[in-house]
């Protein structure tokens, strides 16, 4: 009854909170950004498909954790 939704993108001195892919740029980067760098795992929302809802970002989080997890169980746990 009192929900309420928010354009992120139309507020003012709030840009950038969230990327905007085309799918050019998608194709291109996205999957670079799931891609650990040596110990650093990128997780939130930019490493969600559907960008700038928290569901993503959960996601996002889940899907660097299963990987950390299968590099920890290949290196003996």
């Amino acid at each position: 009854e009192t929900g309420f939704s928010v354009a992120w993108h139309r507020m003012p001195y709030a840009l950038g909170g969230c990327p905007s892919h085309t799918q050019p740029t998608r194709e291109q980067y996205y999957p670079r950004l799931l891609e650990p760098d040596g110990r650093i795992y990128l997780a939130g929302e930019h490493v969600g498909y559907n960008n700038g809802w928290q569901e993503p970002a959960i996601a996002g989080a889940w899907m660097q954790i299963e990987k950390l997890h299968q590099r920890v169980m290949q290196n003996g746990g």
